[in-house]
């Protein structure tokens, strides 16, 4: 189509601009993001000049350019290209259009994704301001600004608020879209996460009860996500103490998670090592040495350093507890040489792995 346009129209027509921003956004939703982004910036040069720099269409190729390089984990571009977006259209729209509130969402966005926390909520707190101006509380940039004040919040350490948020957007999300949306999930997903670390093991359990059929019904049953859902599930049983089913829900997501990833993908070991944890308190040690064997070979070959000593410590206890002491001793001995490396022989870790060791030697 592209092709097409170019050969009828020009290189210079918005058509061919249009063309070319559509681009961007198939091969955004694709995760193509190098492609997306130059296709972009094309339509970016050939809007602005066509346009001029202060058009809609601008703007919101702006916006796009924006979320692109957010994926790109290049936030300096991404804010640039969103500040550029909320120039143009407070320009043209003055301070009361809901399509700000858009803007200053996206701005938090970034913000977030930098680290920027108090700057990342106060544009969720100007969003909820201009939107309510224009659209009252019930509207999709609310349950934007809501959904990531939540995650702002949550990696704040304030958990108590951040689940307020969340519900508050999930509120929204049932009165403006009903209870059918494919979006409600995540926000199932997060309410779940949050009560699990207050918890509250039950509730988060129904949230991720709620999570699953969305995902099942929108992206798949054999989707990745799902089997993260799954895989959540499993470790609220696991808090709990109900490992038969805890082992029974981590052997569904283990099987997806593998399909998905592969059989050495990181993600693959640390559902081993949580389905470790399940067997070693279940006594079926032998069964968990062999899920750390397993687990420690992929995140070696991964070159998960801080993930590898943990993975030692685990099977230095597992061994402990099969009788095979000189086992657990190399495993010790082995998170003793990361600890050094990474914070010096005299550090705390290092006492504690000295004390462990000690303690191994004993028996």
């Amino acid at each position: 189509a592209l092709d097409i346009r170019i050969q009828a129209l020009g290189e210079t027509h918005p058509d061919v601009a249009e063309a070319n921003y559509n681009l961007a956004v198939a091969h955004k939703s694709m995760g193509s993001f190098s492609l997306a982004k130059a296709f972009c910036q094309k339509a970016l040069l050939m809007r602005s000049e066509v346009l001029g720099k202060n058009h809609p269409d601008v703007a919101d190729t702006h916006s796009m350019c924006g979320h692109i390089y957010v994926n790109l984990d290049l936030h300096p571009k991404a804010l640039e290209h969103f500040e550029k977006a909320l120039a143009i259209k407070s320009k043209l729209l003055g301070e009361g259009d809901i399509q700000l509130a858009q803007c200053y969402n996206n701005l938090a966005i970034v913000h977030t994704a930098s680290g920027d926390l108090d700057r990342a909520l106060e544009m969720n707190e100007r969003a909820l301001k201009v939107g309510s101006k224009d659209k009252g509380e019930d509207h999709l940039e609310a349950i934007r600004s809501y959904s990531n004040m939540g995650l702002v919040l949550e990696k704040k350490g304030l958990c108590e608020r951040a689940l307020e948020m969340f519900k508050r957007a999930m509120d929204i999300m049932l009165r403006v879209l009903g209870d059918n949306h494919p979006g409600l999930a995540s926000v199932y997903s997060n309410i779940g996460g949050l009560q699990k670390k207050l918890g509250a093991y039950e509730e988060a359990f129904d949230m991720y009860r709620l999570a699953l059929p969305l995902k099942m019904k929108f992206l798949g049953k054999e989707h990745v996500e799902v089997a993260r859902t799954i895989k959540d599930m499993a470790g609220i049983r696991s808090k709990q103490g109900a490992y038969g089913r805890a082992w029974s829900l981590y052997e569904k997501a283990l099987k997806v998670i593998a399909q998905n990833r592969g059989e050495e993908h990181v993600e693959v070991a640390d559902t081993l090592v949580e389905m470790a944890f399940v067997k070693n308190e279940e006594g079926g040690h032998d069964t968990a040495a062999k899920l750390l064997e397993r687990a420690l070979a992929i995140k070696v070959k991964a070159n998960k350093t801080p993930d590898v000593a943990g993975i030692y410590n685990d099977l230095a206890h597992t061994y402990s507890a099969l009788g095979s002491f000189d086992q657990a001793l190399n495993m010790h001995m082995e998170v003793l040489k990361i600890k050094s490396n990474e914070a010096g022989q005299e550090s705390l870790e290092c006492a504690t792995c000295y004390d462990s060791i000690a303690k191994t030697q004993l028996k």
